[in-house]
């Protein structure tokens, strides 16, 4: 059993023990939603500890703030001084104890390569010259970056960010089949996408509290390469650049 699992584990019978009790009316009762957010920010807190981040542990303290802001009388700070300042002063130490800790975790990426033999792992900062299969997962959380794909069978990209800068190019990417999809989602961070000017792009988009922008002009031609992009946008922004 990983720590993940463990961690999971204590967070949700905590859970469950206040549910319980809450019903007792030995403790407060609060509502369902904030029980919710309590759960889900508490565990990325204490995973932050673990991976000795104080990005990931002060903003999720910050955002606790946020969903608690009228028991702590603290409505002048929120949201977003309260998010910002914990997001600086997370970073600075980070970038100040980096070296102690020996692990760059502010720059934490995982990027999956999947059928690509020998080329399956962790890989951290400038992605450029590995070569990709039909499929490239790229996940970055509290970090930063570049990930160049190159594939002359490509067929499927998956992209997540959160809490951080992801700049992904596929101007070296040939379709397989002409044709190929992209399902981006991004959560409190900038996703930059850049594809061939050559390409024809369709989207389907969902945005809430963050917004989906597009830069330059894209093939219309019907026998252009086509790209169907699916993006999900969450208190940030995706740009997507045909150039």
């Amino acid at each position: 059993m990983n720590k993940k699992s463990i961690l999971w584990g204590i967070v949700l019978v905590l859970a469950g023990v206040y549910l319980l009790i809450s019903q007792m009316g030995l403790v407060p009762q609060l509502p369902f939603f904030t029980v919710v957010f309590t759960v889900l920010f508490v565990y990325t807190a204490v995973q932050g500890i673990f991976k000795r981040s104080f990005t990931m542990t002060l903003v999720s303290v910050a955002l606790l703030g946020c969903v608690y802001e009228e028991y702590l009388k603290i409505e002048a700070i929120t949201p977003w001084p309260l998010i910002i300042a914990a997001l600086l002063v997370g970073i600075g130490l980070d970038m100040i104890f980096k070296n102690v800790f020996k692990k760059k975790a502010t720059n934490k990426v995982n990027v999956n390569f999947a059928n690509v033999s020998g080329h399956n792992g962790n890989y951290t900062g400038h992605i450029e010259n590995i070569q990709d299969g039909e499929i490239v997962k790229v996940s970055n959380s509290f970090g930063a970056i570049s990930k160049y794909i190159n594939s002359g069978i490509f067929r499927e990209a998956k992209i997540k960010n959160s809490f951080g800068s992801t700049n992904v190019y596929f101007n070296n990417a040939i379709m397989k089949e002409n044709q190929a999809s992209v399902k981006v989602q991004n959560a409190f961070g900038e996703t930059n996408l850049y594809f061939p000017k050559t390409w024809r792009l369709e989207t389907k988009q969902s945005a809430s509290l963050g917004s989906i922008e597009f830069h330059g002009m894209a093939s219309v031609s019907p026998d252009s390469p086509c790209v169907y992009i699916d993006a999900d946008c969450s208190f940030g922004c995706i740009n997507i650049y045909s150039e």
